[in-house]
């Protein structure tokens, strides 16, 4: 197949700035390369009705109406008059493997793809069993498990003829498929191997978009090794090939790379410049809001890394209208698909158990033709097959009562993860509020304070001095509470390991310079709680508060910081042994309000304990399955 057989996610070299990575970027090579029109009306040798299927389903696609394709998907499925061959059940699944993973469905869509493989199997056809090993390697892949993926892919490789019909997939997009597992496994000497592989087979095949793309796959490799020189040749080739033509995804992608080489050289004339002609390749209506995302939000890190902070701003409130307008169609799209697909596999088991049911009855009933013409056992006949007969009809309602259990569990799953999904965007809508709002008075601090220095520099230059301390002292906290924030929507920290590490830097930076030791102590059981992202934030801002309210005024030389779980409850304690505070007579301020704010809108409880001279105990306790990111039941 064309659309699935190429590169399935960026690069994890796309961004070297920063550690975030948005989740709209996973799929942006897929749909770089997908969908290239066959010259074919229909795959070979399959049925009409299913090679209509096959072509609306690409059509729809082509135009990522992922929705539309899997509706017509299941309705082929769901066809009883008809018996299909197998190879239209072959293409079905294939294409319905190629839905799911253009959706992040990488469990569901592995599952159609291993169907698929075992068909081709059958059949006995290698060209078929190649393009289902790539479809099986690109979910694994996708789903980070590396060395199974190269395994498949090598197999398709050696199953794989040099030249192919459309609607599989061909041999070179299976080179530059395992050439981009080796990118992800950080071996880019390997990844030119297969790239430079790939690179021969498209250009004898005439495919200047795949060439293009593969001269992007090895640009990176070089960007991976810092060859910034060599990744600058790569890039031009590829936009040789396609700055003038209908591929202008692909050209913003490029753009989005060249910013990020130029960004990593400290070339900030050419990088500036670059930006400018991805800002306006932007405006073009060929593009995908794909290609938009990624450009915006590597243009947006380059900003803020280079204290481009007005620039970076205002890209940034670009990148996240565009990207809660991709959300919110793509969390349609998948609850839709989910529900279609879990709909059309309980349909396919309970017509199968049916089919058993009524060829039990069959043979039943001729066994009762057969018995009755036997006269002198005729009454212990009867009487067996009234046995059978309800023995028949429990099955028969067992299965009914199993098939409404699966659909209550369906239900179940869907509302879980329609509510997580409207948590994470009302999250992120009250982070990008924050962030607006914190950037602004930043700002507008700054300027107050750079226009007064600017006045008073001739006449008080220690005044000036002084608010030049301030306007350094805003910036620093605002880019501190900036790198808090993408942290905290990172989903590669959606755990308790990753808040403990970066515990300890902050910890390290506010008290080694003050030689206060820390020991940290956290129990097996912790280390697997996948905290949710507003979990995570207000935890590590709750012991931030803490180390810094410790460096302030604790006098201490040793602080513990314990993590356990005990009975479903998270506790977090910090202990110092400085000169402590009388906590009962004690008015709260500011930052002790904030904690116990925080850990309310946890469902936690914050506790202080402290006498004067006997040091001070900070304890928050949190029920797991309030802040778990996993659905509990």
């Amino acid at each position: 197949m064309t659309n699935i057989c190429q590169w399935n996610e960026c690069s994890t070299s796309l961004y070297t700035l920063v550690p975030m990575v948005s989740r709209t970027s996973l799929f942006f090579l897929s749909v770089l390369c997908s969908i290239a029109m066959s010259a074919q009306l229909s795959p070979h040798r399959v049925s009409p009705s299913v090679g209509h299927v096959i072509e609306l389903a690409t059509e729809y696609m082509g135009r990522s109406e992922y929705d539309s394709a899997a509706q017509i998907l299941n309705e082929a499925f769901a066809q009883t008059e008809v018996a299909y061959s197998t190879i239209d059940l072959y293409y079905l699944l294939t294409y319905e493997a190629e839905n799911m993973y253009y959706n992040a469905l990488f469990d569901q869509g592995l599952n159609s793809a291993y169907r698929s493989l075992e068909l081709a199997r059958t059949m006995g056809n290698d060209t078929l069993t190649g393009n289902s090993e790539n479809i099986v390697g690109l979910m694994l892949m996708s789903l980070d498990q590396f060395d199974e993926a190269l395994q498949h892919f090598r197999r398709a490789i050696a199953m794989l003829p040099h030249h192919q019909f459309d609607y599989l997939s061909y041999r070179y997009q299976v080179l530059s498929n395992a050439a981009e597992c080796f990118l992800k496994k950080e071996m880019p000497d390997s990844a030119f191997f297969y790239a430079q592989s790939g690179l021969e087979e498209a250009r004898v095949l005439g495919k200047i978009r795949g060439e293009a793309i593969i001269g992007w796959t090895i640009a990176e490799a070089w960007l991976k090794k810092k060859e910034y020189n060599r990744a600058l040749e790569e890039l031009s080739k590829g936009l040789e090939l396609i700055e003038h033509s209908q591929h202008r995804d692909l050209v913003l992608t490029m753009y989005t790379t060249l910013i990020r080489i130029y960004a990593d050289s400290n070339k900030r004339k050419e990088l500036f410049e670059w930006m400018e002609r991805g800002l306006a390749e932007l405006k073009n209506p060929l593009n995908t809001d794909y290609a938009r995302s990624v450009f915006l939000e590597t243009a947006t890190d380059i900003c803020i890394a280079m204290n481009e902070l007005k620039k970076g701003s205002d890209l940034m409130r670009s990148w996240k209208q565009l990207q809660k307008n991709l959300i919110e169609k793509q969390q349609g799209q998948r609850l839709t698909i989910l529900k279609d697909y879990y709909e059309k596999n309980q349909r396919l088991v309970l017509a199968k158990e049916q089919d058993l049911a009524q060829q039990g009855q069959i043979s039943l009933r001729n066994t009762i033709a057969v018995i009755l013409g036997l006269l002198s056992v005729v009454l212990v006949i009867l009487i067996a097959i009234v046995l059978v007969y309800f023995r028949q009809r429990q099955r028969i309602a067992k299965l009914e009562y199993k098939e409404q259990l699966r659909r209550n569990e369906i239900e179940f799953e869907l509302r879980a993860l329609e509510t997580r999904m409207a948590a994470i965007s009302a999250e992120r809508d009250r982070i990008a509020s924050d962030l607006h709002d914190d950037i602004g008075a930043s700002l507008s601090s700054i300027r107050i304070y750079s226009g007064a220095a600017h006045k008073r520099f001739a006449d008080k230059p220690e005044e000036a001095l002084r608010l030049i301390d301030l306007i350094n002292e805003g910036s620093s906290g605002m880019m501190d509470r900036m790198s808090d924030i993408v942290w905290s929507i990172n989903p590669k920290n959606d755990n308790v390991e990753s808040i403990v590490f970066r515990m300890k830097s902050h910890a390290g930076e506010m008290l080694s310079p003050l030689n206060v030791e820390v020991d940290y102590r956290m129990d097996r059981e912790a280390e697997h709680i996948q905290p949710s992202m507003t979990a995570r934030r207000n935890i590590y801002l709750i012991f931030k508060e803490a180390i810094n309210n410790i460096a302030k005024y604790s006098k201490a030389t040793h602080v513990d910081v314990d993590l356990q779980v005990h009975q479903g409850t998270f506790v977090l304690e910090i202990a110092d042994n400085g000169i402590g505070f009388d906590s009962g007579n004690h008015k709260p301020g500011n930052g002790l309000i904030t904690m116990q704010r925080r850990a309310s809108s946890l469902g936690g409880v914050l506790t202080i304990t402290s006498t004067p001279g006997g040091g001070t105990r900070l304890s928050i306790k949190l029920q797991i399955a309030r802040i778990s990111d996993i659905p509990v039941r």
